[in-house]
């Protein structure tokens, strides 16, 4: 398959059919048996951690760690004026009102190691809000969006779209027909 930058890539297929799989090998989590995965040319195995630099990969499953909701989106407990500015677009990408109260309560909520607490679609929400935060050239959304309703999932992409200009991005979803119009390619995993 070829990826172009800035692509917005639709991936469909059945369920168990290798998506993530797929996904695994893309971001460089698995090393495929056959062929290579190239940027520009280059085997992003030769250097694996500058391409992990700039790829962001929201897998199916959220994890939280115990901390502030802000810690668990930045890893970070001091903030620039830059920071901030981020933080504040991405509690409005990422619709954060629906985890927190306001952007002032993700400095002061504190959750738990995994917080059974918070609902598998809030976990995305602070999931994709990570991503976001590192500001890669490429994101690998599997399934990110399964927890979370189909208008808020669009409304996302259209922010990251919007406000990510340049990003490549590439998703999973079991339900691509609302979101489908976003995106300029499609690859189907047989």
């Amino acid at each position: 398959y070829l990826i172009k930058k800035g692509d917005y890539i639709l991936i469909k297929g059945n369920s168990g059919i290798g998506k993530t799989t797929f996904f695994n090998i893309l971001s460089g989590l698995i090393k495929p048996k056959k062929g290579t995965i190239s940027i520009d040319n280059s085997n992003i195995h030769e250097n694996i951690n500058a391409y992990w630099k700039i790829l962001g990969y929201v897998p199916q499953n959220s994890y939280l760690m115990h901390g502030t909701l802000a810690w668990n989106i930045t890893y970070k407990k001091n903030y620039t004026k830059k920071d901030i500015k981020l933080l504040k677009v991405i509690f409005e990408i990422c619709e954060l009102n629906k985890v927190t109260k306001n952007f002032k309560t993700l400095f002061e909520n504190f959750i738990v190691t995994d917080a059974k607490h918070i609902s598998g679609g809030q976990k995305q929400r602070i999931q994709i809000a990570r991503i976001l935060f590192k500001r890669p050239e490429i994101i690998i959304f599997d399934e990110s969006f399964n927890a979370i309703d189909q208008s808020s999932e669009l409304k996302i992409l259209k922010s990251i779209k919007k406000y990510f200009k340049n990003i490549t991005l590439v998703l999973s979803s079991h339900r691509p027909n609302k979101i489908k119009r976003l995106f300029n390619k499609t690859i189907v995993i047989k």
